[in-house]
């Protein structure tokens, strides 16, 4: 894990997410937080576990998690970040979306966030389900006859597809300025990120 250089700290699976998550958080003004990926929701628990040992750690007030439920149900990764947070001798959150009140605060965030199961790419296919590019996607892999195993990360490529300036992955789309960051769907991440 990199060294620690911000009182705030919030973790995330990927570079994707990272740079969705900075995106959002320059959306907020907020620039005093840290945003660091684990390359995979596997690596969460060794990440965790070397936490306590990162150069920085001890100045640390807020540190955060944030990943994706996927096809499982939010509970289920919720445990998994609580319970590596316990093994590593720190104070996990009772809930999700919620912090801890002794420092450093933990807080864990599971997209796409209301307990639903999905990702990342959920939450944002859900802030464009009126926007008329969305339904030339659904068009499209109706056209096709098939949808991939992945189908939110399909249909947000294909959306993405369409756009200008082209942007190949959810994350440099936010950086781009492709999401609405002003959508209600936000509203739970928003408040997550603004503790």
């Amino acid at each position: 894990m990199d060294r620690i250089i911000s009182t705030k700290l919030i973790i995330v699976e990927g570079l994707d997410d990272k740079r969705f998550i900075e995106s959002l958080l320059k959306h907020l003004e907020i620039s005093d937080v840290q945003v660091m990926f684990v390359n995979g929701k596997t690596n969460f628990r060794a990440n965790i576990q070397a936490l306590r040992n990162t150069p920085g750690f001890d100045a640390l007030l807020i540190c955060s998690f944030i990943r994706d439920s996927d096809t499982n149900p939010p509970i289920s990764a919720f445990t998994s970040i609580r319970d590596s947070l316990i093994s590593a001798g720190l104070n996990p959150p009772e809930e999700d979306q919620t912090f801890t009140d002794r420092p450093p605060r933990m807080g864990i965030f599971i997209m796409p966030g209301n307990g639903s199961s999905g990702a990342i790419e959920d939450l944002c296919l859900s802030s464009i389900l009126e926007d008329g590019d969305y339904i030339c996607v659904e068009d499209y892999f109706e056209c096709k006859g098939s949808i991939p195993n992945e189908a939110s990360k399909a249909k947000v490529q294909c959306y993405l597809s369409g756009k200008e300036p082209l942007a190949n992955s959810l994350g440099y789309a936010a950086l781009k300025g492709h999401w609405d960051f002003n959508k209600p769907e936000y509203e739970p991440i928003k408040n997550f990120l603004s503790y």
